[in-house]
């Protein structure tokens, strides 16, 4: 997602719903539909369905007084960090968040908000196009594809990357698991100058390091003599 982004961001014009739909139509391995496939595995079939997020919500709650417990922290902090004091981790777990079952009800209520975005939107795509390819008419594929709307794609996704890190810090810190505020549009990733964006989240790490990348190819591209041709294979 963040390599269609970064040309309308140059200067290429908006990315339209068609481009989208010309884009996971021709090509196989573009990022959209690996996206879609990828969210389907979470957001898709609750039964019998070891990756959907369902069947995780279950294995936090039965794990939620083990995993979580405060003697589980402090034997994970021990290990992260083997010269942290006696009372420096005294402190850290006075405080440490074991989560209740109102946490996690909380989480998953959220989490049902962007199930119905997938189920509304990308399930009949992914099931009918990307995984199955069903006998269908131009007609009935283009109103697939204008049912969709990458900014809530883009929500789907960041909600995934906002969830893992709040589980992050219940299980390393001991934080309240809370839905933090990150930056999800590509494109105003994209309009941020490289130095002010994070090594975390990921997704910011990733447009910076595609930025570095784009910045050197034309670097380099601009350095090559006038009337230069390629040779061979990689000349």
């Amino acid at each position: 997602m963040p390599v269609l982004a970064l040309g309308a961001a140059n200067g290429e014009g908006q990315r339209t719903q068609p481009l989208f739909r010309d884009l996971v139509v021709a090509d196989e391995t573009v990022p959209v539909q690996q996206a879609i496939v990828v969210v389907g595995k979470i957001f898709g079939q609750r039964s019998s369905n070891p990756t959907s997020i369902d069947s995780f919500f279950e294995v936090l709650r039965e794990s939620r007084l083990t995993v979580f417990s405060r003697e589980a922290l402090a034997a994970r902090k021990r290990h992260q960090m083997p010269t942290i004091t006696h009372s420096q981790l005294a402190d850290l777990l006075k405080t440490a968040r074991v989560p209740t079952e109102a946490d996690l009800k909380r989480l998953y209520t959220i989490s049902k908000r962007h199930r119905r975005t997938y189920e509304t939107q990308f399930a009949p795509l992914r099931n009918r196009h990307i995984a199955h390819s069903d006998v269908m008419t131009d007609a009935d594929r283009a109103a697939m594809f204008q049912r969709t709307h990458i900014p809530d794609l883009e929500k789907l996704i960041m909600f995934l990357n906002q969830f893992r890190e709040a589980l992050r810090g219940l299980y390393y810190d001991g934080r309240r698991p809370v839905m933090r505020r990150m930056r999800w549009s590509v494109r105003s990733l994209v309009a941020k100058k490289i130095r002010e964006l994070n090594q975390l989240p990921d997704h910011e790490f990733i447009v910076g390091e595609t930025r570095k990348m784009l910045f050197l190819l034309t670097q380099a591209a601009s350095a090559l003599p006038p009337g230069y041709k390629r040779s061979g294979n990689w000349g």
